[in-house]
């Protein structure tokens, strides 16, 4: 660079750093607090004891219509109901969905893989499946030499081949 040029950079950041502090400290300053002035009924009503109950009841109500917690400021469409909801905590818990004993007897292989699947709900001995084909709620998601891939009743289950003991 040139000797010249150097000063010149140097005045130009020098001004650029010192307008970038003065907006700086304009954008940072506190807020201005507004004043309030008191006057004696003001600084009465801001004692404690001063409210009447009847007052503190009016203030309450107005809360309460004004539904300050929600976003629509309405009330709630469903009235809150402490006793049905105590009742539900302590009701013992709905038994569990029996799941099924599932087996994979055998995989026909070839351009269509077929699973032989015993213990399907609604029917009795094995059943065969294609890829895609849903029976007793449970739905053969994918067929391969090894395992079959099972969905339904929220599981999903992978069958492997019964291989006899030697």
């Amino acid at each position: 660079m040139m000797p010249g040029m150097q000063s010149i950079a140097r005045v130009v950041l020098i001004v650029t750093g010192s307008l970038a502090i003065g907006v700086g400290a304009l954008a940072f300053r506190p807020a201005a607090v507004p004043q309030v002035i008191r006057t004696a009924s003001t600084a009465r009503d801001d004692r404690p004891d001063s409210v009447t109950p009847e007052r503190r009841r009016s203030m309450r109500m107005a809360v309460v219509a004004d539904d300050p917690f929600r976003r629509n400021r309405a009330p709630s469409t469903t009235p809150y109901d402490g006793v049905r909801l105590e009742a539900a905590r302590l009701a013992p818990p709905s038994p569990a969905v029996p799941r099924p004993v599932l087996g994979l007897s055998g995989i026909v292989w070839g351009r269509h893989p077929e699973a032989l699947i015993d213990g399907v709900p609604g029917s009795d001995g094995s059943h065969l499946f294609h890829p895609g084909d849903t029976a007793g709620g449970l739905r053969v998601r994918v067929i391969t030499r090894e395992h079959v891939i099972l969905a339904g009743m929220d599981t999903t289950w992978t069958l492997v081949i019964r291989r006899p003991a030697p």
